[in-house]
Order: C-alpha cells, then sequence, then structure tokens
C-alpha cells in the first residue's frame, strides 16, 4: 500500500510539472494605442475625400440637395454658410478666370447660376444692325472666347437676344429668326476654332427675355446680346440638339419659300 502511495504522489508531482508547460507561453503583444487612433484617422480620411470626390461628380440639383442637407445640420447661420461658401469656391474660381481670360470689348458680364456660368456677348459689338454676320473686327476677341471654350469640357448653349424693335423691312421675318441666326452664326464660328459640335446646342427669344425694360437707346443696346451659357459637364450632351440655321440666311440670302 505505501508503495502504491508512492506512485500516487509521484503522478501527482508529473501533472503539476505537465499544467506548468501548457501554461508557460510569451504573452501576447497589445498594440499601442496610438496606432489604433492613426488607423481610424487615415480611414476617416479616406472615406471624407472620397465622399468630397464623389459630390464634385453629380449634377447641380442633386449637389445642391447635398448642401442643403448639410446645411441643415448647423443651428448657427455663420456655419452654415461657410459650408456653402466652400462648395461654391469652385464656381466663383471659374467666373473670375472667365473674366480675367476673357477681359475684352466682347464681353459685358460673367454670371455663375444654378445651371452653370453665363456669358453674356455684346450683340452691337459683334454683328452690324438688322446683321447676323459677325463682324471681321471681332474676330479676334471671340478667338480669344473660342480659346476658354476649348479648355473647358462642358456643354455650351448659345442663346440670342434682341430688342423690341420690329424688323420689318428687312430680310427677316422676326426678331425669333434674327436672334437664333445671331447664335448659330457664333456657334459656327466656335466649332471653326476647333470645338467639337455636339458641345452646342443654340435657341434664339427673340425680344422675349429683355434684361432691362426697352425704354432707352442704351438699354436696348444691352438687350441685344448673346449669351453662351457654360452648362454642367455632367449633363448629357445627348439631350441638347444643335440646331442649324440655313448658310443663305446667316450669309444674308432670303430665306427660302416652302
Amino acid at each position: 500500500m505505501e508503495t502504491i502511495n508512492e506512485n500516487e504522489e509521484d503522478n501527482d508531482d508529473d501533472d503539476i510539472v505537465i499544467e506548468s508547460t501548457m501554461y508557460d507561453e510569451k504573452p501576447v503583444e497589445e498594440s499601442p494605442v496610438w496606432l489604433t487612433i492613426y488607423s481610424d484617422l487615415m480611414t476617416n480620411l479616406m472615406l471624407f475625400f472620397l465622399m468630397l470626390y464623389g459630390i464634385t461628380r453629380m449634377s447641380v440639383d442633386m449637389r445642391t440637395s447635398i448642401l442643403d442637407s448639410i446645411a441643415a445640420h448647423f443651428e448657427d447661420t455663420g456655419k452654415k454658410q461657410a459650408v456653402f461658401q466652400s462648395f461654391e469656391k469652385t464656381a466663383e474660381d471659374i467666373k473670375k478666370s472667365a473674366a480675367g481670360a476673357l477681359n475684352n470689348p466682347v464681353i459685358s458680364d460673367v454670371i455663375t447660376e444654378p445651371s452653370g456660368y453665363r456669358i453674356i456677348l455684346k450683340a452691337p459689338v459683334i454683328f452690324n444692325s438688322a446683321n447676323a454676320a459677325i463682324k471681321s473686327a471681332s474676330m479676334s476677341d471671340l478667338s480669344e472666347l473660342a480659346a476658354f471654350i476649348k479648355s473647358i469640357p462642358n456643354t455650351i448653349e448659345i442663346a440670342g437676344h434682341t430688342d423690341d424693335i420690329p424688323v420689318e423691312g428687312t430680310k427677316w421675318k422676326s426678331n425669333w429668326e434674327l436672334s437664333l441666326a445671331r447664335a448659330e452664326s457664333v456657334r459656327l464660328f466656335l466649332v471653326s476654332k476647333g470645338i467639337t459640335p455636339e458641345r452646342f446646342c443654340i435657341s434664339g427669344y427673340g425680344s422675349t427675355r429683355p434684361l432691362y425694360s426697352n425704354d432707352s437707346v442704351e438699354n436696348r443696346l444691352r438687350n441685344r446680346r448673346i449669351e453662351i451659357l457654360v452648362m454642367e459637364s455632367s449633363r448629357p450632351e445627348s439631350s441638347f440638339p444643335v440646331s442649324v440655321m440655313p448658310q443663305n440666311l446667316i450669309n444674308g440670302a432670303p430665306a427660302p419659300q416652302k
């Protein structure tokens, strides 16, 4: 019996040795706290810049909706205004660049709008009265405009406007026809400077959209204009068909009789 007890004591000692070797492992080193914080910071920054990039690829309407949603979370008016100013910086930069690059006699103003950027040209400087042929003296200034438009990828709408003086006694049937022919003349000039024709659409509004009241000679001169609307490049070009005026109308020949 004593022998058996001695063996049992030996077995107990062996068990103790086994247990000690099972748990005799090196402790796992934990990552420093700063490394965890740094990883989270890098992940958040990446997501933030991806969000900003996604916003720049959206249309103007969708971008405005997002800005309204973001600004709604700011109760302070100053913070809300800061959010809008940060996103409108690009528009202002383009406006300033256009105004600086196009500082020539044919440019009247550059206006930022929700649908794009509107460059207003002085029709009296570009065209003679009741005429849709571009003056030779204005072609060099329009060439600067063409260089600017060629440097940007946006879709371009060219709109013609006139004053309210009737065009009876001329080859034009109405101010609508004259305004459209002038817009087409500008389009043809820009295309001749190497700009892709598919980027353009034209329209003629006649005297229906005056900037000023047609109650003086000066205001009528201001209302006679060509507007070049630089639209958001994200808009599909296929939605803007290119209207083409017959060349004989632009060159001064009478319109063909149907």
